[in-house]
């Protein structure tokens, strides 16, 4: 987890057995709240991490999937996200700087089809990455996004402090008033 924990309980290990559960809530990883996320160290230059989503987003912002994360400025995520359309896409995001909001900039999108588990999966080589998803248990891995510059997940980024932390994330927009 990011941060200190706060009294909300908004993940679950015994809900549903052998199943990480989380809400999607606003706290964003750009931001310095506690975003819906439970990560770990990437320790590997060449690695590959690969999540299952079950997820049915309620609102345009609504996301879950997988973050990648040195500090609130510099982070990765691959998600399912619900669009301002109503339809549902699985959308590559990345924070390089602090002027590019909360949960990041789209740098690729593809749509997803609705109401179907997906698996989602970064591809770490050094200083670069590749992003892909499938649908159901079993489909074919598809290419969201290959050779992606991924040297913004450098610990040097965030002052040589913590290093990139990998897992599943779940968020969606704060509401506007």
């Amino acid at each position: 987890m990011l941060r200190t924990p706060r009294a909300e309980r908004w993940w679950s290990l015994t809900d549903e057995a052998g199943t990480l559960r989380m809400a999607a809530r606003a706290d964003a990883p750009g931001g310095t709240g506690q975003p819906s996320f439970v990560g770990r160290r990437l320790t590997r230059h060449h690695e590959t991490i690969e999540t299952e989503v079950q997820f049915s987003p309620e609102r345009a912002g609504d996301r879950a999937g997988l973050l990648a994360l040195v500090d609130e400025n510099h982070f990765l995520a691959l998600v399912l996200e619900r669009q301002a359309d109503g339809r549902d896409a699985v959308v590559l995001r990345q924070r390089r700087a602090a002027d590019q909001g909360s949960v990041g900039v789209v740098i690729a999108q593809s749509p997803a089809p609705a109401g179907q588990t997906l698996r989602l999966q970064l591809s770490f080589r050094g200083a670069r990455l590749d992003a892909a998803y499938a649908t159901g248990e079993t489909g074919a891995w598809r290419s969201l996004a290959r050779d992606v510059d991924a040297s913004i997940l450098a610990t040097v980024n965030a002052g040589l402090f913590t290093g990139t932390v990998v897992g599943p994330y779940a968020g969606r927009d704060a509401e506007k008033p």
